[in-house]
């Protein structure tokens, strides 16, 4: 996977990274439509979700076209907000699909604050 800085450099500014993780008992054809399926109903879909009552909406764009296992979303949204959100979206996808395909990770960058006088 890229590093931060290389992601930040060809993408800018992100908030959190969602890595997909493949079930190893699929056969390779079942990993490549698995993987197709999500990225033609994730990538770059702006999707908007209710959580405890308020609309959010969030984009997940992939990271890297050679590469259709990492997202990154620029949602500046709480994190709470953020796994819901995919939560919901990923287990309508897995509907679609099947389940017990894939699995996922939704991780954050770790800043220090700078101060700005």
């Amino acid at each position: 996977m890229e590093s931060y800085n290389d992601y930040i450099k060809k993408y800018g500014s992100f908030t959190h990274i969602l890595t997909i993780f493949l079930n190893n008992k699929l056969s390779e054809t079942e990993k490549s439509t698995v993987i197709s399926s999500i990225y033609s109903m994730l990538n770059r879909k702006p999707v908007q979700k209710n959580i405890l009552g308020s609309d959010f909406r969030l984009t997940w764009s992939v990271a890297n076209e050679n590469n259709l296992l990492h997202y990154y979303s620029n949602g500046y949204l709480s994190d709470f907000a953020i796994k819901i959100h995919t939560e919901l979206v990923l287990n309508e996808i897995e509907e679609k699909i099947g389940s017990n395909k894939f699995s996922y990770l939704i991780t954050k960058l770790l800043t220090t604050p700078i101060s700005v006088l």
